[in-house]
């Protein structure tokens, strides 16, 4: 089943203006905020409203706006998983579920206790939404968009709003369905890691154009994408505030390494969640004397990914977090660091994590 897209939209300070084809299986929109993923996957369920152009699944046209065709949103057969799991607080997990079978407008047969059982959510049926992690939320969001048999899944950054860990647990699930329920899934997402992952076919668009398309590790090699891509890796680091010094910076600690952030509000002992962007971040083989960055922290080799011809990210252990980095192959031939060898961040800036949390 095909989805084909040709859409044209024009708003104050940004304009939309693409062409594609999304065959079967998982294809993501790639893109930074603002890149008009999310422009694009409304007007596909029918949520956005004054865009020209044309939408069709297989034979079924959608929205046509020089014939003046546009289905209402329940009419498409679309399901939608949005960033948060929007679940009626007042029904208990099987009443959430239930609830989309009166939208499953055709003759296709869904079985319950299947998804029930891909999405591990039999233990939750009788549960509250205000019982369950986040996670799991989106995984009865997930089976909720399922049962409603559609023929076509969009999911808006379903994962934005998790920790790494609940992001690891889940991202296997997409996968899994797409395999075993062979339902095509349009699925956007500004994290390089999620592309890898899920992609079959990937659509990179930055400020409403489409740069390039086609298999998702040809199009992380694209140079404009790459940069793209490095911009939006983001690792967390947990720190625990250990002194105020009186020329503006707080001590942080984490495990027997010293780093140092302009002053905090926080009492002495308070847990501190980093946000390190893996371009300003410089890997060596040892701390190194006479720079102006305050902050080297030593760690370990975890892993090493090709992301290009040219480049390779670098995940690094520091005490219980993993911190990526971008470098390329000829410094990594250089430094001839290998999985498992000791090695060392310099971090050229820092900023607090949202609401000070690593985790949530």
């Amino acid at each position: 089943m095909t989805l084909s897209v040709t859409l044209q939209q024009s708003m104050p300070n940004f304009s939309l203006d693409i062409a594609f084809e999304a065959p079967s299986g998982i294809t993501v929109l790639f893109g930074e905020s603002g890149s008009g993923k999310t422009t694009t996957i409304n007007a596909i369920a029918g949520l956005q409203s004054n865009s020209q152009g044309r939408v069709t699944l297989s034979d079924r046209v959608l929205f046509d706006s020089a014939s003046n065709t546009s289905l209402k949103p329940y009419q498409r057969n679309i399901g939608y998983i949005f960033q948060e799991s929007r679940l009626f607080p007042h029904l208990t997990v099987e009443q959430n579920l239930n609830y989309a079978k009166r939208f499953n407008k055709v003759d296709k047969s869904v079985d319950f206790y299947q998804i029930v059982e891909l999405l591990g959510i039999k233990p939750l049926l009788r549960r509250t939404p205000n019982s369950l992690s986040g996670g799991e939320k989106q995984r009865v969001a997930i089976g909720r968009a399922l049962l409603s048999a559609p023929d076509l899944i969009l999911a808006d950054e379903p994962l934005a709003a998790l920790d790494g860990a609940r992001k690891a647990e889940l991202l296997p699930y997409f996968k899994k369905l797409n395999r075993e329920l062979g339902i095509p899934m349009l699925y956007v997402t500004h994290s390089p890691e999620e592309v890898l992952e899920l992609a079959d076919h990937v659509i990179a668009l930055e400020q409403g154009r489409i740069v390039t398309q086609g298999p998702a590790r040809e199009v992380m090699a694209n140079s404009k994408v790459a940069r793209t891509a490095n911009r939006a890796i983001k690792s967390t680091l947990t720190t625990q505030l250990v002194a105020q010094h009186p020329d503006g910076l707080s001590e942080l600690q984490v495990a027997s390494e010293t780093l140092y952030v302009p002053t905090l509000d926080a009492p002495i002992g308070s847990a501190v969640c980093l946000e390190l962007v893996a371009n300003d971040l410089i890997l060596s083989t040892a701390k190194v004397a006479g720079i102006s960055a305050l902050n080297q922290v030593s760690g370990r080799v975890e892993s090493i990914e090709t992301t290009s011809s040219s480049d390779v990210l670098i995940n690094v252990c520091i005490a219980t977090d993993i911190v990526s980095t971008h470098i390329t192959k000829r410094s990594l031939n250089n430094l001839n660091l290998k999985i498992g060898d000791p090695c060392v961040l310099i971090i050229k800036s820092v900023n607090i994590c949202p609401s000070n949390r690593c985790q949530g």
